[in-house]
């Protein structure tokens, strides 16, 4: 075997753990990124958070459903089309945002603490270029 296809079987063994963490955390996400879209673009109806989250109905209308009863965003009539409704952000959903990003941040920070700089921005380009890879 060669490095370079030692070096790919690595990266799916790396890839393949790194998927089944992000599988235990993606209702806690998919929801954080919904919120976080209304609150940087909202208000915004439900019907076109699908295209930009790029997410089906039912999964947004859990999220959404979720997010109006823990408070987090509310709803108010869309002026442009009485059965719609405009989905707004609420002061205890920007909190939350501001708790989860700063708890990740504290993570990342602890984890990779022994990480130097160099280091943390060589993984940030690499995993955007492979991102971008993924795109093509």
């Amino acid at each position: 075997m060669s490095a370079r296809d030692a070096a790919f079987d690595g990266l799916d063994a790396e890839l393949g753990v790194l998927v089944r963490r992000v599988r235990r955390a993606m209702w806690e996400k998919s929801v954080h990124v919904v919120l976080g879209h209304i609150a940087e673009y909202g208000p915004e109806r439900a019907a076109d958070l699908c295209a930009v989250i790029g997410s089906d109905k039912a999964a947004i209308s859990r999220h959404v459903q979720h997010l109006l009863e823990k408070g987090y965003v509310e709803g108010s009539p869309d002026p442009e089309d009485g059965r719609a409704t405009l989905l707004t952000a609420t002061d205890s959903g920007r909190a939350q945002l501001d708790e989860i990003n700063g708890r990740r941040r504290t993570q990342l920070q602890t984890r990779l603490a022994d990480w130097d700089t160099d280091e943390l921005a060589g993984f940030v380009d690499a995993l955007g270029r492979y991102n971008r890879a993924l795109t093509q």
